[in-house]
């Protein structure tokens, strides 16, 4: 469709329609007038005025005998019925007979001062003075236009006049122009508008609207532009949105993880001070539940600070040299202690498919991070006597990673949030505390800051699966 042409398309096209219409009406009209004329339905502009030295003639001919009203039906075999009307006046320009209805008061003017005619515009009126002995008896008004007329006078009105027939060209281009150029300004003022609204929203904060201008021309290009940066602010405004929304979370969830501890350590210093201190193990028991809800405080502060500190824009991991295999045997004997306390079977799986190079390039401290939360998690989940097994498959450009367990698993709630801010899980996860839910958390930034993507789901156990993969620099 032409709306959907370029502006500049769209402009020569109207430009070319308006001109070929013009045209096309134009000979239409000159053609059909010269026809019509060609077969006398159109008579020319003069016809008349050629007919008005007989009927003078025939004037003189009768002499004073034209006065007499008896001579009016022969005179008007003389005088046609239409396209000339007449009237025959006494020497004081009174009427006798005729059928010019009001003689003009510039027609008396001209009458008076004896002059043969009066023009006025396409009208004319010729006096013919009846005189005998020199002496003026009375005159004939002859009244004719110079325009064509119809044959049939009941279809003047389809005859157009001289100046209209002249400029009818004009007119054409003037009437073709109105109507091309005001489809044309549709074309281009429905997105215009639509942008306009469009802005209207966007100043009062609504986002939730979609433009659609399927056009491959300016407009369109500007409307998809439009549309795009809707797109990003409404993405932007959710963000700032969400991050209100996690500060006030995080904010909530703090104060909550904190007081806890907190509560726990003021409750027991508030015994020990009310209490006998003689009693050394009941003294040190206070202590270690003191110490270890400052040490529940002190991790919740770290692993702030930890998430703080990756979330920066200008934050980079620190890759460097590292030896796969020594690498796997430290994972493997640092996790083994751990899980060797709830007698869980800790197992290493290793595929090598890049050989040719027994260094990999990564950032070791933020990957062990990685690990000991997923690791750490797998360990409070999984029940005694159960299994957590660790896959390391080295690519030539990735590292990869699959955590499995016997665990109790993920529910549906947990694989969509476990990777929330202070995210504990449903019940059946979150029975076992000491923990902030922060974890989670703290790994997908890492991971994501090597260039990689991890990811939750449960495994043919039943248990959870953990698996993500680290660009190989």
């Amino acid at each position: 469709m032409i709306k959907y042409l370029s502006i500049k398309k769209q402009f020569v096209l109207c430009f070319v329609f308006i001109i070929s219409v013009s045209l096309m009406l134009s000979i239409i009209t000159y053609g059909g007038y010269f026809i019509a004329m060609s077969k006398n339905l159109i008579l020319p502009s003069n016809y008349y005025e050629k007919m008005v030295p007989s009927i003078i003639d025939y004037i003189e001919s009768q002499g004073t005998a034209i006065l007499n009203k008896a001579n009016q039906p022969e005179l008007e075999t003389v005088i046609p019925k239409s396209g000339i009307e007449y009237v025959v006046l006494d020497n004081e320009y009174s009427p006798i007979y005729g059928n010019v209805e009001k003689i003009e008061s510039k027609e008396k003017k001209s009458l008076e001062e004896n002059e043969s005619r009066y023009i006025h515009g396409q009208n004319i009126s010729v006096f013919e003075f009846i005189k005998k002995d020199g002496e003026i008896k009375g005159v004939v008004l002859i009244r004719y236009s110079l325009k064509a007329t119809a044959k049939n006078e009941k279809w003047n009105f389809l005859v157009p006049s001289d100046g209209v027939l002249l400029f009818s060209p004009f007119i054409y281009i003037s009437i073709c122009t109105w109507i091309f150029v005001r489809r044309f300004s549709r074309n281009i003022n429905k997105p215009i508008d639509d942008l306009i609204n469009a802005v209207k929203k966007i100043k009062d904060k609504d986002l939730d609207f979609h433009m659609e201008y399927e056009a491959d021309n300016e407009l369109g290009e500007l409307t998809k532009a439009f549309e795009a940066m809707r797109d990003e602010l409404q993405i932007s405004l959710n963000t700032q949105w969400l991050i209100e929304q996690e500060r006030s979370d995080m904010i909530a969830a703090i104060g909550h993880d904190l007081r806890t501890p907190l509560t726990v350590i003021k409750g027991h210093i508030e015994v020990l001070q009310e209490s006998n201190l003689d009693n050394k193990e009941r003294l040190h028991k206070y202590i270690d539940t003191i110490a270890n809800n400052t040490n529940r405080a002190i991790k919740l502060i770290e692993d702030m600070n930890i998430i703080s500190k990756l979330e920066r824009i200008d934050f980079n991991v620190s890759p460097k040299d590292v030896h796969l295999k020594e690498f796997i045997e430290e994972i493997k004997s640092n996790y083994e202690v751990i899980c060797k306390k709830k007698n869980i079977k800790f197992s290493v799986d290793y595929m090598d498919f890049n050989e040719e190079k027994s260094n990999i390039k990564i950032d070791v401290y933020r990957v062990g991070q990685v690990l000991d939360n997923i690791i750490s998690n797998s360990n409070r989940f999984t029940p005694e006597g159960g299994f957590i097994k660790l896959k390391i498959t080295n690519n030539i450009d990735e590292l990869h990673f699959k955590i499995e367990d016997s665990g109790i698993g993920f529910s549906s709630k947990d694989k969509k949030r476990i990777f929330e801010k202070f995210y504990q899980g449903d019940e059946s996860r979150s029975k076992e505390k000491g923990h902030f839910g922060l974890g989670m958390n703290i790994a997908k930034i890492i991971v994501e800051k090597h260039g990689g993507e991890i990811k939750v789901k449960n495994n043919d156990y039943g248990g959870a699966c953990v698996e993500f993969y680290i660009k190989n620099s």
